[in-house]
């Protein structure tokens, strides 16, 4: 009898703990996955996180996009280029001034350097380059070093759209680079 009620107690003292390893494997499972969930959570914190960051800082011609754009542009058709930039945006200032140097280092003629405020529409955003009588699609409409002038900044890895001049009367022998406000995130 002794021997019924000790393998008794055995059982029940098995079953206690087959069920407390249960319940504690429950738990683990749980912290477990609770753990991956806020490593997601972190791992989608720290993304947006550089994302802000590249936002806010400033745009620049890399060296290499320097050196490239310097020797691509002394080696072909020149021409008069006045680069803008919106009135009142120090970032986008600084930019222009990187492509003013380039463009006067590699020989170019650039006439100003100067604010452009829009009265209707938008300020540009981005880089835009235009000329009197642009073509939204084609540069067909710029003289040729317009166009040599936008190919060699898109081969640097520069985005360029066309746009269209910001002034009434523009020479037909000025090419205008508009650096805009920095394209805000989607």
């Amino acid at each position: 009898m002794v021997t019924m009620v000790s393998h008794l107690q055995s059982a029940h003292e098995k079953e206690t703990l087959r069920r407390s390893l249960q319940t504690t494997q429950g738990e683990i499972a749980e912290t477990r996955q609770g753990l991956t969930q806020a490593q997601q959570k972190q791992a989608a914190a720290e993304q947006a996180l550089r994302e802000v960051r590249a936002q806010q800082r400033a745009r620049t011609l890399t060296q290499g996009q320097y050196r490239a754009l310097v020797e691509q542009l002394q080696a072909g058709p020149k021409g008069r280029v006045r680069i803008q930039f919106p009135v009142g945006d120090a970032e986008a200032q600084r930019y222009a001034n990187q492509f003013y140097e380039t463009l006067h280092t590699a020989g170019w003629t650039v006439e100003s350097l100067g604010q452009v405020q829009r009265i209707f529409g938008e300020l540009p955003v981005g880089l835009e380059l235009a000329a009197s009588r642009p073509s939204r699609t084609s540069p067909a409409e710029m003289p040729p070093y317009g166009e040599f002038l936008l190919r060699v900044l898109r081969d640097v890895g520069l985005e360029v759209s066309l746009g269209i001049p910001h002034l009434d009367s523009v020479p037909t022998e000025v090419v205008y680079l508009v650096v805009g406000a920095k394209s805000q995130p989607r």
